[in-house]
Order: C-alpha cells, then structure tokens, then sequence
C-alpha cells in the first residue's frame, strides 16, 4: 500500500489514483475501441461519471471493512493506517465493478456494421 512512500506520500498518491483512474479507465477504453465508438467524447464523459458513481458507492460499504492495523502503533497511525487500506481497498475494487457499466456502455454507443443500418432503414 505504502509502494516504498512516506505515509503521507502515499496517501496524496491513491488520492490522485482515486480521482484519475475513472478518466483512465474511459480513455483507455475509447483507445483500444476508437473505431467502433461512435460517439468518443460521451463514451469518455458518460463512462467516467459511471465509474465515480460505482466508486462513491463502493466507498461508503467499504468502510464498514475491518483493516489490518499495527497493534504497537499510535491510535493516529493506527487510523492513518485504516484510512489508507480503506482508500486503497475501495480503489481497486472500483475499478474491477466499474468494468461492468463501462462495458454495458460501450455496447450502447459502438457503431453498427452498415448492413444493419441498411435493414434498419429499410424497415427490415
């Protein structure tokens, strides 16, 4: 959790992951599948907000979650120690249920093959 930081740096750092890892996520998306996304700047809008959505939500369960904490350690390490497992805990699994809504978005803004539009247009 602490990759080789101070405390204090490694809090700031999953902070910034926890505010970037929505854009990423929606932009390495859009970038694999560039050509069958139809519309890319509402797939990376739409897909971040889906992911701050699945996130505050993942949020406010997963501080429910015991963390392992350091029982020789202050009371104020003990909670820093929390607050950073909890953080990094409701990052990671955001991001795995984010892949769901960004997935099922996808499928709702990829282009059509031209014969599908050419029967629906037909009225076939």
């Amino acid at each position: 959790m602490l990759l080789g930081l101070e405390p204090e740096n490694a809090w700031r750092l999953w902070l910034w992951v926890s505010w970037l890892w929505p854009i990423a996520l929606s932009v390495g998306v859009m970038l694999v599948a560039h050509s069958k996304i139809k519309h890319r700047s509402a797939f990376v809008v739409l897909g971040a907000l889906a992911c701050y959505g699945v996130h505050s939500i993942v949020a406010r369960y997963m501080v429910t979650l015991p963390a392992p904490v350091s029982e020789s350690a202050a009371m104020s390490e003990q909670l820093a120690q929390v607050m950073l497992a909890t953080l990094v805990r409701t990052n990671l699994l955001s991001l795995v249920l984010s892949v769901l809504p960004v997935a099922w978005l996808y499928a709702v803004l990829r282009t059509r093959p031209t014969s599908v539009h050419a029967h629906h247009e037909n009225g076939t």
